[in-house]
């Protein structure tokens, strides 16, 4: 796993499933473990401190064990290899510290980073492709962000980069020329399983009961949205 989002939700989740997995499969609910293993010194490292010491208590409170700065070396049969060679057995692996873009994207012959998502410029143009036939955005694009890095590839900066390409393109198609996209940081909450969620949605920092029920309703919101 990984200390992101994704990682963190997921074994949050998992822990609070554990005793009626046990019960379906007959496994000894004491004999289950799960590890959250991320290589950097903290979970959820997008936002402040105080989310990595709540997401640490409350999956220490569910029984994950999680690893800092462990980095995966490699996958083996029913093992990990961390830092250091270390290795931790592991029946089931789950991976979700990271994904790559689609090879379509580099194979059509656009300019892609390593992680093979396509280079494009502050308005969201593919790189090299002269007045901007060529648009990318979402997952599959990486995006500068002003503030240093690129823009994280999630819904709520996805859903507002069509709204700017919409416009761009209508600048485009009336001769003017587009305004840079502007990303905006809204905050963000991560689910940690049934009842206990942390984040700061709109820079307030909320966790526990409130922050699960305010998830739900995000939730919800972009079911609506996505419709």
């Amino acid at each position: 796993m990984g200390g992101g989002p994704t990682g963190c939700q997921l074994a949050g989740e998992l822990a609070a499933w554990v005793p009626r997995l046990a019960r379906e499969t007959g496994v000894p609910a004491e004999e289950v473990r799960i590890a959250l293993i991320e290589r950097s010194s903290r979970l959820l490292g997008a936002s402040g401190f105080w989310v990595h010491h709540e997401a640490m208590r409350v999956l220490d409170r569910r029984r994950v064990s999680v690893y800092l700065d462990a980095a995966v070396e490699r996958v083996e049969e029913n093992q990990l290899v961390v830092s250091n060679r270390r290795r931790l057995r592991a029946a089931t692996i789950v991976w979700v510290a990271g994904i790559r873009a689609p090879d379509v994207l580099a194979t059509s012959g656009l300019p892609t980073d390593r992680q093979g998502k396509v280079r494009v410029d502050a308005c969201l143009r593919v790189a090299g492709t002269g007045n901007g036939t060529i648009f990318a955005l979402g997952d599959c694009a990486s995006i500068p962000n002003p503030a240093g890095g690129t823009v994280p590839p999630n819904a709520s900066y996805a859903l507002r980069q069509a709204s700017y390409l919409a416009e761009a393109l209508w600048d485009d198609l009336n001769g003017r020329p587009p305004l840079p996209y502007q990303p905006v940081h809204l905050g963000g909450i991560v689910s940690l399983g049934p009842g206990e969620a942390v984040g700061d949605p709109l820079g307030v920092p909320v966790h526990g009961p409130l922050a699960a029920l305010l998830k739900q309703g995000i939730e919800q919101w972009y079911r609506e949205t996505l419709r």
